[in-house]
């Protein structure tokens, strides 16, 4: 009896009460889930976009808006009271269609949307402009926001964040968008207090006081991809992009106490100019892959980049950047860290020192890299008044134009008792002082140098030129002068800069050169600055020594027809 009652139990459940519920979910599904259509231009009443997001907040579960327009209609929103802002607080789609090209217009009266916290939203292919207020288009106030193909352009946060978007506390992914024209205190395109990944899209000609491009509050994180920092200006810092790290709160941007992260790869930046510092400026972390930064101002330090915390740098090019009033026309090192790496850093120019780069504090490290044809009054190349490292690089053709009594420094110009230098397998070639005596390659007016199986040579009136400071330990080093202390004399036989290999520029040696296998193996990286590999037997003794300077002599190396490779 009891296994008959189980079993009529059992049956019940899955005969009866088991698709009843599921009806009951699916059913429940259909009631929550909803499509409202705008039919009408209009800024309310029925078929209205401020009725549809009404009718969306109202029904739980996710929804859509879809637009019943003709082509290139606009809304114009108009605000009475805080009542009439559109403000987003359930699950929503607004999808413009990628037919009709429509523009909502804020009417330069107040931010366009609103997104609540904790509310998931998407939105594609809308024009968003003159918007008014935090968050000139969108104030996405701890929410889950996916932007997919849309413009934004002329909005205007004022003194606000967040001249088109402030992501207060929420996720914004934004894609495949424009960004143009936009306007605010700080970050006109987009002010950053959250998570934001940016891939595809385009930030130009937006304005503002402190990171026209994107202001990265601290606490918050920032990801990067396949876009582009055009023409975008900044009265003062940051015309691209500024990674704050100071918990002085600008409007609610900026009260947590965690780090601020930026991450770009696959990135252009040009044409950017910032009355103060930096294209690029970063207080926290940002870590630059595979991206451009070219022809960008600042009308004092950085014309690329001013770095006040930890910089990493990877397979970039930083090119034909200018520091108008000061230092660093590629890069200005203010404190804290940098590393380069597999990097080209060519043609930028400052008005004082390091045309290259500037390091006024903190560390520095180089590695695998081409710093070539930079020009400052003083230290043509790098400027080091902190802690330098550079390995496995080349620096060629600087120039350091100055006439002035500390003018001078070529390639490096090194300045304090505390500062100290390390040179490892390097090539230091063709840098000149033309307005100066002997101060063509490496200045020291004071400080430490340690330098190691490195080449330098070619560099003006003299290779090295040593004022005061410490100079020791130097080994296993070619200059084609005597001007530089413990140095072997003998002519490396360099080819001319070009490319042999590896993406970056580099002086390969001529066969007979006596840099081949002249080095130490104890010293010896496992690659040379193209990746090559490190030692090779390049005189065919038999037995595998390093070369001297940032190239392993190679097929490369013995297959030069110098009219070719010459760079002009």
């Amino acid at each position: 009896m009891k296994k008959d009652l189980v079993h009529r139990i059992v049956y019940l459940i899955l005969v009866f009460i088991i698709p009843l519920a599921l009806l009951g979910l699916i059913n429940q599904a259909n009631i929550h889930a909803a499509n409202f259509v705008v039919t009408t231009t209009n800024d309310g009443g029925s078929g209205s976009l401020r009725q549809a997001v009404s009718a969306a907040n109202q029904n739980p579960g996710p929804d859509t808006v879809t637009f019943a327009l003709a082509s290139n209609s606009h809304i114009t929103l108009t605000y009475g009271t805080p009542a009439d802002y559109i403000i987003i607080t359930d699950t929503l789609t607004i999808d413009g269609g990628t037919a009709v090209s429509l523009t909502i217009s804020g009417n330069n009266e107040r931010n366009i949307f609103t997104i609540g916290a904790g509310t998931t939203v998407t939105i594609t292919d809308l024009t968003l402009g003159y918007g008014q207020g935090r968050g000139g288009a969108i104030y996405n106030n701890g929410g889950h926001l996916t932007l997919l193909r849309n413009t934004f352009r002329q909005n205007d946060a004022g003194t606000t964040p967040g001249g088109a978007i402030f992501n207060k506390g929420g996720t914004v992914i934004l894609q495949d968008s424009i960004l143009q024209e936009n306007i605010s205190g700080y970050g006109a395109g987009i002010a950053n207090d959250g998570h934001l990944e940016v891939s595809n899209t385009t930030f130009q000609n937006n304005s503002g006081n402190y990171g026209a491009g994107i202001l990265n509050c601290k606490g918050g994180s920032v990801f990067i991809t396949n876009s582009y920092f055009l023409n975008n200006s900044a009265t003062y810092i940051g015309s691209a992009i500024y990674n704050r790290d100071s918990t002085l709160s600008l409007d609610g941007c900026g009260t947590e106490n965690s780090p601020s992260i930026v991450n770009v790869s696959h990135t252009v930046f040009s044409g950017n100019y910032s009355g103060g510092a930096g294209t690029l400026l970063n207080e926290g972390e940002m870590n630059i892959e595979m991206s451009t930064i070219h022809n960008n101002t600042a009308n004092h330090d950085g014309g690329g980049i001013a770095n006040n915390g930890t910089l990493n740098l990877f397979s970039t090019t930083i090119s034909s950047n200018e520091a108008v009033g000061n230092d660093g026309g590629a890069i200005q090192q203010f404190s804290g860290t940098i590393t380069i790496s597999n990097s080209i850093i060519e043609n930028n120019t400052a008005f004082a020192n390091g045309g290259a780069i500037a390091v006024q504090g903190g560390s520095a490290m180089i590695m695998n890299s081409s710093i070539v044809s930079n020009t400052a009054a003083s230290a043509g190349s790098i400027l080091n008044n902190g802690s330098l490292s550079i390995n496995n690089s080349t620096i060629s053709g600087n120039v350091a134009i100055g006439a002035n009594t500390e003018d001078g420094g070529g390639a490096i110009k090194q300045l304090q008792a505390t500062n100290n230098m390390t040179i490892t397998h390097n090539t230091i070639a063709n840098n000149t002082a033309p307005n100066q005596t002997g101060r063509d390659g490496i200045w020291q007016m004071d400080g430490n140098s340690l330098i190691q199986q490195s080449i330098v040579a070619g560099n003006g009136t003299a290779n090295c030129t040593v004022a005061g400071g410490n100079w020791n330990g130097q080994i296993y080093n070619l200059a084609d002068d005597a001007s530089c202390p413990d140095f072997t004399e003998a002519d490396p036989m360099l080819a001319p800069l070009g490319n042999y290999g590896g993406g970056t520029l580099t002086h390969v040696l001529l066969s007979g050169s006596p840099a081949v296998d002249a080095g130490d193996n104890m010293l010896c990286p496992e690659n040379d600055q193209r990746g090559e590999p490190r030692p090779l037997d390049g005189n065919g003794d038999g037995t595998a020594v390093c070369d001297i300077g940032a190239v392993e002599i190679n097929f490369w190396s013995k297959q030069v027809y110098l009219p070719t490779v010459m760079r002009e």
